[in-house]
Order: structure tokens, then sequence, then C-alpha cells
């Protein structure tokens, strides 16, 4: 069953808009029926603040990782539990 994580924000937008700051990111779930289940930040162990700019999931001989490259700031590393 594959997962979808999803980023976000976009900060370079004109200064009377304001920024799109919203996200934390969102985990879709696969399922046994070929849907998708919405998991919460919480729940999920996947909250990102900042502006994403990039992710991968990369696989070890431990699991699949998720790496989040966000702008200005830090990546972030994130291992999926079995």
């Amino acid at each position: 069953k594959e997962d979808i994580w999803l980023g976000g924000n976009f900060y370079g937008v004109k200064p009377q808009v304001g920024r799109y700051d919203a996200s934390r990111g969102t985990l879709l779930r696969g399922t046994d029926n070929r849907s998708f289940e919405y998991m919460e930040g919480k729940k999920s162990g996947i909250y990102v603040r900042g502006e994403v700019r990039d992710a991968e999931v990369i696989p070890t001989s431990t699991g699949n990782q998720l790496l989040v490259a966000r702008n200005n700031d830090t990546a972030l590393l994130f291992r999926k539990e079995n």
C-alpha cells in the first residue's frame, strides 16, 4: 500500500496577498481497498513548519524515510514506523 504526503506553503507572493503558510503537511494513508484516508499530523508524526521546497522517500535497510527540504531552513527526516 502506497501512502501520499503533501507538503505546502508559499511565501513568494505579493505583500497585499499575504503568505500562504497554513499547511503543516498532510498524510494520506493507503488502505486495503485502493483508496486513501486522511491522517492528521499529530497522529502521523509528520508535522512540518515552513515553506516546503521538496520531499523524497529514501529506502533504507530499516525502512523508508521521508526527507523534507524547506526554504531557508534545515531539512527534516522522518522514519516510517511499520
